[in-house]
């Protein structure tokens, strides 16, 4: 199976060599803690590995932090400045929670002028246990000017099935018909 240059994958900290090989990656953004903030991968420049240490936990440990408003406008910029010319993964620790509100805001980064509930059940179509982090979310509605509608529509499609570890999934960047 190909995948389409403007995808992106998501996956689990223990799943990026086999994405990053599936896709032929030439950029990752990982979500996770310091602690366990991966090494930037071979096939990809430093400069295109965002590496975000946003803890799940409350309070936030491992050296993670909660997501801040820099720390989302990087990833804003960063999904902004891929040309799409390869797919792009993105990862968290269990592939439920922090990549998939990443993958969600670069959705709605990359398409203003679709609907945020469209968005939302395209991201539910292609993962049954996606749970995106709620504050990361808050905090791109601001940023991108979604008045709310990015929480709403989440809350709309709910927090997906209960999983230790979210099963990998893609999401195309393209909503033409």
């Amino acid at each position: 199976m190909t995948i389409p240059p403007n995808t992106i994958a998501i996956c689990s900290m223990q799943r990026i060599e086999e994405t990053i090989a599936a896709t032929g990656a030439t950029r990752l953004v990982s979500v996770v803690n310091a602690h366990l903030m991966p090494p930037t991968p071979r096939i990809i420049e430093p400069t295109r590995h965002l590496r975000l240490p946003i803890s799940e936990a409350r309070p936030p440990r491992g050296g993670g932090q909660h997501p801040s408003w820099p720390m989302i406008e990087d990833l804003i910029a960063f999904i902004r400045d891929w040309p799409q010319e390869a797919p792009m993964p993105i990862h968290c620790f269990s592939g439920l929670n922090r990549a998939p509100a990443a993958a969600y805001i670069a959705l709605a980064a990359l398409n203003p002028d679709v609907p945020e509930t469209l968005i939302a059940y395209r991201l539910r179509a292609a993962s049954e246990t996606a749970a995106p982090n709620i504050t990361m979310v808050g905090i791109a509605d601001l940023v991108l000017a979604r008045h709310g509608h990015l929480i709403s529509a989440i809350e709309l499609i709910g927090p997906g099935q209960p999983a230790a570890e979210g099963r990998p999934f893609t999401l195309s960047t393209s909503f033409a018909s």
